[in-house]
């Protein structure tokens, strides 16, 4: 009210002939204050970008070292976001799509969270499911987002993004983490595990995923999906499961290897679809277990059958989106 009040007032006093010239004089001032505040942003930007590029500068020693390359760093909040509170830091690697996407952001796949948001039932206890887990910002955002979120289980094969991981969700969620650095797969063993050179959102044990792309490979520890959840995930009569994966291509194979008793807990499940050349699985298996759920949606508000989902998966032409599966 006291607002409207002194907005009614001011606009019937700039009205006034004896007013008007300070009105003006005084939007003059104000103009000339944003304008110098903006140049001294631009001018601290400025100077911080050639502190950078000056001889001895981090960048510079680092462009010019034998051993050492730039492949990541500290980012600290300056503000809440859905990532964490102003002072938190992340560890991040450098890329040329996932970084540039967080920043622009302030958060990672806002869009999964108001799915989130809308479908989780909060007089519900749940357990998290994360597999390709990368540094953690899906776990991170859900856990300071949802208190009714548990535990969380994070598998994530790939050494660095692993070591990110850690550091960006043990000292948030402690021992309500279990973290595992290996790929799920039909069987134990060592695999080739391949790296997009841009994209630290793109590794995978299946090759194709690197199509057109520039990559190295490594070799990674995979176990076997079915033995390694009926010895891992654990729920207890009152828990629901809340299911997140996103393996460049070995998504289906991994829901097709899951146990029934361990998928019938699953209420919720956010699963990257892809279509590109990928193992075989069992497609009556995986189907089976997509039909159990009441609702399925490729992409957010439409609806889907599991019929037309496994159409999808049919294509090869590299498009990828969200399959969003609840009860």
């Amino acid at each position: 009210m006291k607002r409207q009040l002194r907005a009614a007032l001011e606009h019937s006093f700039r009205r006034l002939p004896v007013a008007r010239a300070a009105y003006a004089q005084r939007d003059m001032l104000q103009a000339s204050v944003e304008a110098l505040e903006l140049s001294l942003a631009q001018l601290s930007n400025a100077a911080a970008a050639a502190k950078l590029q000056q001889p001895g500068s981090s960048i510079e020693l680092l462009a010019n070292s034998k051993a050492l390359a730039l492949h990541g760093g500290l980012l600290r909040l300056t503000a809440d976001c859905a990532l964490g509170r102003a002072g938190d830091a992340l560890l991040m690697p450098f890329d040329q799509v996932m970084l540039p996407h967080t920043v622009a952001n302030t958060g990672w796949a806002l869009e999964t969270l108001a799915f989130l948001d809308q479908r989780l039932d909060a007089a519900l206890q749940y357990i998290v499911l994360d597999i390709g887990a990368n540094v953690g910002l899906f776990t991170r955002q859900a856990a300071l987002r949802f208190p009714n979120l548990a535990r969380f289980l994070c598998v994530e094969a790939e050494p660095g993004n692993f070591s990110a991981l850690q550091y960006n969700l043990s000292p948030l969620l402690g021992g309500r983490a279990a973290l595992w650095n290996l790929a799920l797969s039909a069987a134990d063993g060592e695999m080739r595990f391949f790296r997009d050179d841009e994209n630290f959102g793109n590794y995978s044990l299946n090759d194709d995923a690197m199509r057109g792309r520039k990559f190295d490979a490594i070799t990674v520890q995979s176990v076997a999906t079915g033995s390694w959840m009926q010895e891992h995930v654990r729920l207890e009569p009152d828990q629901h499961l809340l299911w997140k994966s996103d393996t460049q291509g070995y998504d289906e194979l991994i829901i097709s290897l899951t146990p029934l008793d361990i998928w019938a807990r699953v209420e919720i499940a956010i699963v990257e679809l892809w279509r590109i050349k990928k193992p075989a699985f069992d497609r009556a298996a995986f189907a089976q277990r997509i039909e159990a759920f009441a609702n399925k949606s490729i992409g957010i508000g439409k609806s889907s059958t599991t019929t037309e989902i496994l159409e999808f998966l049919d294509g090869d032409d590299y498009h990828h989106d969200d399959l969003y599966l609840w009860r």
